[in-house]
């Protein structure tokens, strides 16, 4: 009896999971049909800021001569440069370098 009664409750679970499966698999067919996506847009646009890269280089000031040293001085300046390389803005900075070279007098 306890046999009968075990595989008529397995049966009745594997309708029901099979039963349950076929209402979701057609409720995700209906949605498909019924709900519209946007359409997706692809991204052409270009980036409004521009690609920008900063260096640091030194420019030459002068040069000078201090006995038998000849001083040379360069200042930092910050180069903004463009995609293809070419300046677009050159900001000064307040650091200055010195190259000493002995140089002595014949």
């Amino acid at each position: 009896m306890e046999d009968t009664s075990v595989k008529k409750s397995w049966i009745a679970v594997l309708l029901g999971t099979a039963v349950a499966m076929n209402m979701m698999l057609i409720g995700l067919l209906v949605a498909r049909e019924v709900i519209t996506l946007p359409q997706a847009i692809p991204a052409t646009a270009e980036s409004a800021v521009p690609d920008l890269r900063t260096e640091v280089q030194l420019e030459w000031v002068g040069s000078r001569t201090k006995g038998d040293w000849r001083i040379e001085e360069y200042q930092k300046v910050e180069v903004q440069l463009d995609e293809k390389g070419h300046i677009v803005s050159k900001h000064p900075t307040s650091e200055m370098t010195y190259m000493r070279y002995w140089n002595p007098s014949s």
